[in-house]
């Protein structure tokens, strides 16, 4: 018998610095997969800018880093992002669960 709304994978994250630890994922029957990829984000001191709209800045242009240490200077940062715990959901048919385990190595 086929879902109603098809088969999907669902991933989400839960953020130890807020204090979530993934308790509601663990009963819904979310897998546990580890934590998220180590990543290094861009910040402006005094601003609350996405590190995407300030690396959009000069997007597609092959010195965007110098030009927006041009513009900014000290203010900029480099900071390193904090690891999340990822989980993940598969819902739908046996055989796409069955597959998209088997993809993940579980």
């Amino acid at each position: 018998m086929r879902s109603i709304v098809g088969d999907f994978t669902c991933v989400t994250f839960a953020d130890p610095r807020q204090g979530h630890r993934g308790g509601i994922y663990h009963a819904a029957s979310f897998i546990p997969l580890g934590w998220s990829a180590r990543r290094r984000e861009y910040r402006i001191r005094r601003q609350t800018r996405h590190s995407f709209s300030i690396l959009g800045e000069f997007r597609g242009q092959p010195d965007r880093y110098e030009q927006l240490r041009a513009k900014y200077g000290d203010r900029l940062r480099l900071i390193d992002r904090p690891r999340k715990r990822r989980f993940v959901k598969l819902a739908g048919s046996k055989t796409y669960r069955r597959s998209r385990a088997k993809l993940l190595g579980l």
